[in-house]
């Protein structure tokens, strides 16, 4: 378990949206459970609870008890920082341009981003030190199976 911050977004056609995911950021981590179990659309109904501080494969709105996953294996359940912790934070943000949302990444300390769009992710990040910085990468070509 890792506390590298991530920003995760859809494109649609009200814009980009996206939310801050706290822990396991990365792309072996929440990359692939996006890439695994998510799409655009389940991805909008996570969304609009805002941020969240674990993302697991179930976002529903049943009564949440944390439980902390193996090392090997994906959470069950997504812990929302206002539902289920009851802590004052943002809902998600909408941005006007790609530009836009890069900046965001880097305000919130936002090492890595995924973006979904038409049901494909992308990868990117705001490590300045990376091939993929400030870009768009199909994520799927960086995960290991």
């Amino acid at each position: 378990m890792s506390f590298s911050r991530s920003r995760i977004a859809v494109v649609d056609e009200e814009g980009i949206r996206s939310i801050i995911c706290e822990k396991d950021g990365t792309v072996d981590k929440v990359g692939k459970l996006l890439q695994l179990h998510y799409n655009c659309e389940k991805l909008n109904s996570v969304i609009e609870h805002g941020d969240v501080f674990r993302l697991g494969i179930d976002a529903s709105d049943a009564e949440h008890h944390y439980k902390p996953a193996h090392a090997n294996e994906f959470p069950l359940e997504t812990i929302f920082f206002c539902r289920d912790l009851n802590a004052i934070r943002s809902r998600h943000k909408k941005h006007k341009t790609f530009q836009d949302f890069i900046n965001s990444c880097d305000k919130d300390y936002a090492k890595n981003y995924f973006v979904c769009w038409r049901d494909s992710w992308f990868y990117g990040t705001t490590d300045h030190k990376s091939p993929f910085y400030k870009k768009l990468t199909s994520l799927v070509s960086l995960i290991k199976f």
